[in-house]
């Protein structure tokens, strides 16, 4: 029985035409997620060291307190932050001052942190 003949360039072709059907989709999703993510990732990124600046300019001895936190605590104190009404004015860095200390005494307490 003979064996069949296989051409090399129809069966590179196929892989090929395989091998873009497999990558296109995939690719595009993750262009639309770059797309979607990096931006709202940027402002949010640039919201929070404008939080930092007035934090600094308006509350320096908070925010050499703020600075010495975790990241994971300076991120609980940007989310309350965010979460008070921007019309509050200066009185919107009360509830993060108060978040400030509690997280300051609490990682302060904590027995695994080293100093």
């Amino acid at each position: 029985m003979p064996e069949p003949s296989i051409s090399m360039e129809n069966t590179d072709q196929t892989l090929c035409a395989i091998f873009r059907r497999s990558i296109t989709l995939p690719l595009c999703v993750a262009v639309m997620l770059i797309a979607f993510v990096l931006p709202a990732t940027v402002h949010a990124a640039g919201e929070q060291a404008r939080f930092e600046q007035q934090l600094e300019d308006q509350f320096p001895g908070s925010y050499k307190l703020y600075s010495s936190l975790a990241n994971d605590s300076k991120l609980k104190v940007y989310k309350t932050y965010a979460k008070t009404d921007e019309e509050a004015g200066i009185a919107r860095f009360s509830t993060v001052i108060a978040k400030i200390l509690d997280l300051a005494v609490a990682e302060d307490q904590d027995p695994r942190r080293k100093n």
